[in-house]
């Protein structure tokens, strides 16, 4: 089988034909943007590009390039260091560079193409010599006069990569630098030198923002140049030096292909600038055809990120078949983790091709001799190893589903019949309803997190700040305010602020689980005034950039030019350090919170959606806001003495404004004048005086239902809609809103323990009768109600 080498593999094509393709997928903007000279073969990259930059010394009249503290060349920084009299730095870059520059330029006679001496004599050694001393003038006198004429050239360097100029006609042949060089070498050396190989091998001077690619195939500057212009699309900085160190290196190892090079791996940097290279160059060299037929699939080729790895199948006919089944179930997937979901597929997949190879004689190579003994062998091997504890109880009811599901996908495919990779696969090779196992009941407490831990967490959001970035601060806060999902949250575009016909701010975001635009949430003005601080700096940060195209939260990394948002990967990296570093946490209850896993960034959502349902809020808005149908009940006022997270109440009664959960289900109520005002005005956990700008509740003694005159005198005055038409954020005028909820499948497993009819009968037995909140902004538009449940309803209702 293939390992993970064969990510590093640039699919076998012929050289001139693979060279032919690199060229034409350049785009000439980039080349002209990297200073590209196709006829010397050297870049001369300016220092403002957005991925090959690099700074300048600060110190007036030095061009060299800054790689020292305080923005230094390393000859300003010796200089700096050796000053008797203590000064500032600002006032040192006012003082100006002294001494000769680094580099080499032409001689000041017009078109003489010789070089010149240094950056201070101008000349090159014969016209200096003639000035000096035949004609003993001024450099202005000496350019004016007629007797001064160009030189012929001496020819280039003799050193293949060097695109400098000889200063002499020497039996060397090369350029001064390198004259002296090899000097020094064959003095040096003990043994003697052969010329000509180091004339081949040898980099060329370094001068500022110059990469030569002179003495290398033509193969290999496609490569590079196309390698470049692809991880610079990314947004990925690419250091000069270790740039110039990569292309020395191959010219040392004399390859042909970028592939081909080897041994690098203690190299960090080249190495790692290697193998970015080299994925680059792979899918561009590679279709969705060609991989599909490979043991690991590139992601990215197919439009996701990420890999898929079938290595771990045993037998052929199934690697091949779960080949077949992973290129039809990629499109049917959308978002960033949709590889990941079929990855992990894959990986169920992996239990049954080794229960198969343990359990078998021939290793379940063949398909046509599998029987239904085989799959109970398989839910043995799976219990087996929930036993043992390399599965846990969840994992394995997963596993097993995610089996049976593709099990019956292969057949709905066609992979069983005559000349397809499952050809033979008996009928009874599947996996019955009953063969899933139950999951366990979970009687831990809830994921809400109790109000003095929220305001804990809040007031220790400066030390987030401190240990990361503002965009993490930002994003904590707003999860802890609009209870919206993580990426929700860190993909909010610049201008996701608006103001509803009250003039009330709404949030504007995607919900990218079930794939709904435009989304409006309501907030409350001191959430709208952390979104607007947060846009005036990110425009400040990028000024010249347009605005539609910039995140709320930009990265920090590999982010030239704004648009990418903040990965979820760092945010989840900096939230848990910030986590580990608060615990233990203590409530005035005296319970310590001490678990990092309590506290993660969805607790925040789950907490937001507590709150609600503590402060009344009616069932259909709460289902409009949170953009779920699953609702926490209200919770007591008692906490779990495990770890000091809120616990629903067994006896608390789920309803929405008409009160009503029975076995028929609950009607939904129309958008009401309240939608908005009850989504801002709920109970906030944080402390008034500390963050005045946080939403306030008038104080009671204990909290209402929904629907009732407590419910409506707490939630104070009624506010229009959200927006101006109800829409699609109204369950009842909406035209798909009363479909009927489907049936699950049983290959989704056996329905949850929470929605089964006794579950249901004693946590509605003491529901509430029907409130009389009537509202009047969006009337249902049938007099009669519906003989099709709605969705809620559906939920609500016995199976």
């Amino acid at each position: 089988m293939i390992g993970a080498e064969s990510l590093l593999v640039v699919p076998s094509r012929d050289g001139d034909a693979l060279r032919e393709r690199y060229q034409a997928a350049l785009e000439p903007e980039f080349l002209e943007s990297v200073g590209w000279d196709p006829d010397n073969r050297v870049l001369m990259i300016p220092p403002d590009h957005p991925a090959l930059g690099y700074a300048i010394c600060h110190v007036t009249s030095c061009d060299v390039v800054a790689t020292r503290t305080h923005g230094l060349c390393p000859h300003c920084h010796v200089r700096w260091k050796a000053l008797e009299e203590p000064m500032t730095i600002e006032e040192f870059w006012r003082i100006g560079r002294t001494g000769r520059m680094i580099g080499e330029g032409p001689c000041a006679v017009t078109d003489c193409p010789r070089p010149a001496l240094s950056t201070i004599k101008e000349l090159c050694r014969a016209h200096n010599w003639q000035r000096t001393r035949q004609m003993k003038v001024s450099m202005q006198t000496f350019l004016s006069s007629p007797l001064v004429a160009a030189l012929p050239s001496f020819g280039p360097c003799r050193v293949v990569a060097c695109p400098r100029q000889r200063d002499s006609a020497g039996p060397l042949r090369m350029c001064r630098s390198h004259r002296m060089k090899w000097a020094i070498l064959v003095k040096k050396s003990v043994n003697p030198l052969d010329l000509e190989s180091w004339c081949r091998t040898e980099g060329a001077v370094v001068e500022r923002g110059q990469i030569s690619l002179r003495g290398l195939p033509d193969l290999i500057v496609a490569e590079l140049l196309l390698g470049l212009q692809l991880r610079s699309a990314t947004g990925t900085k690419t250091p000069l030096r270790t740039l110039r160190f990569f292309t020395y290196r191959l010219r040392v190892r004399q390859v042909a292909s970028i592939v081909d090079l080897d041994g690098i791996d203690h190299e960090q940097n080249v190495a790692s600038l290697w193998r970015s290279l080299i994925g680059h160059l792979r899918r561009a060299a590679s279709t969705p055809e060609d991989e599909r037929r490979k043991d690991i699939w590139d992601a990215t080729i197919f439009g996701h990120r990420g890999t898929i790895n079938f290595t771990g199948i045993r037998q052929r006919w199934m690697r091949e078949s779960l080949k077949e089944w992973a290129f039809e179930e990629l499109p049917t997937h959308r978002g960033k983790g949709a590889a990941a979901v079929v990855a992990s597929k894959v990986k169920a997949i992996r239990f049954l091709s080794d229960s198969l190879h343990l359990q078998r004689a021939d290793h379940g190579e063949t398909p046509g001799l599998l029987t239904r003994i085989d799959i109970a062998s398989f839910l043995n091997y799976m219990a087996y190893l929930e036993t043992s504890g390399t599965v846990s109880r969840s994992w394995r009811v997963r596993l097993t589903r995610d089996t049976a599901r593709i099990l019956n996908d292969l057949r709905a495919l066609g992979l069983t019949q005559p000349g397809r990779s499952a050809a033979g696969m008996p009928e009874d090779f599947t996996l019955r309803r009953g063969d899933i196992p139950q999951e366990a009941d979970d009687d831990s407490p809830g994921r809400a997190l109790p109000d003095p831990a929220l305001r804990h967490l809040y007031s220790a959001l400066p030390i987030l700040e401190d240990r990361s970035s503002r965009e993490i601060r930002v994003a904590t806060e707003l999860l802890m305010d609009t209870g919206r999902r993580p990426d929700e949250i860190l993909n909010l575009p610049l201008d996701c602020l608006d103001r509803d016909r009250d003039g009330k701010y709404v949030l504007i975001y995607e919900d990218f689980k079930l794939h709904r635009k435009n989304r409006r949430l309501p907030i409350t003005d001191g959430t709208a005034s952390v979104i607007e601080a947060q846009r005036t700096a990110v425009i400040a940060r990028y000024p010249k950039a347009d605005r539609s195209t910039l995140p709320l939260l930009p990265s920090r990394l590999r982010n030239p030019r704004g648009q990418r948002p903040l990965p979820q990967a760092s945010f989840g990296a900096a939230h848990r350090t910030w986590i580990h570093a608060l615990l233990p946490i203590e409530l005035p209850s005296g319970i310590v919170i001490d678990k990092p896993d309590d506290l993660v960034p969805y607790a925040y959502r789950h907490s937001y959606a507590q709150r609600h349902a503590d402060a009344g809020v009616p069932l259909d808005v709460c289902e409009i806001s949170w953009d779920t149908t699953q609702l926490p009940p209200p919770r007591s006022t008692t906490e779990s003495p495990r770890n000091g997270l809120a616990r629903p109440s067994t006896e608390s009664a789920r309803s929405n404004s008409t009160g009503t959960a029975t076995g028929s289900g609950v009607r939904p109520r129309p958008c009401s004048t309240t939608n908005a005002h009850a989504c801002r005005s709920a109970r906030s956990p944080f402390p008034t005086a500390s963050a005045p700008n946080r939403p306030t509740f008038k104080p009671a003694g204990t909290t209402a239902r929904s629907g009732s005159d407590a419910s409506a005198a707490a939630i104070s005055a009624p506010t229009p809609p959200i927006s101006r038409t109800c829409g699609p954020i109204c369950k009842t005028c909406c035209g798909t809103a009363n479909a009927s909820w489907p049936q699950a499948n049983w290959i989704n497993g056996p329905a949850p323990r929470r929605s089964r009819p006794k579950r249901k009968s004693r946590r509605f037995a003491n529901s509430s009768v029907a409130s009389n909140t009537t509202s009047t902004s969006c009337p249902p538009r049938n007099a009669t109600r519906s003989t099709t449940p709605s969705r809620s309803s559906a939920r609500l209702a016995a199976p």
